[in-house]
């Protein structure tokens, strides 16, 4: 070792190319580091961007079906009223036609049983 030192010592030039290469090689290394810390967060903002999106998307589509919902469980309500009441008609009135009200009340029980999860409609219907 004290014959590298020494060897340094009456050389200077070789200690200023040796310091000049140490800075070379620190200068790459770092810009190298750099580029990989920097790579990693552009993959990591990229994810970030693809989950706020699909979170996004999911909360749409349950809005959307939300809403879907809401429509249909009125209509439900709205024929099933209505053939109630004529129903109660049907007692009074002779020829009263009530099997298309009550064929309306099945097909607006199928689509919001498409909608609306089991034990919602249940409580309208019962």
């Amino acid at each position: 070792m004290n014959s590298a030192i020494d060897f340094v010592k009456s050389n200077p030039e070789v200690f200023a190319a040796l310091v000049a290469a140490i800075g070379i090689v620190g200068g790459i290394v770092g810009n190298w580091i750099s580029a990989r810390v920097q790579a990693a967060a552009g993959r990591a903002q990229a994810n970030a961007a693809v989950d706020a999106a699909r979170i996004a998307t999911e909360a749409e589509r349950l809005a959307a079906l939300r809403e879907d919902r809401k429509v249909q469980i009125a209509a439900f309500v709205r024929c099933a009223r209505e053939t109630l009441k004529n129903t109660e008609l049907m007692f009074l009135e002779e020829g009263h036609e009530e099997a298309t009200l009550h064929e309306e009340l099945k097909q607006l029980k199928g689509q919001l049983e498409l909608v609306a999860p089991r034990q919602s409609w249940l409580t309208l219907s019962g």
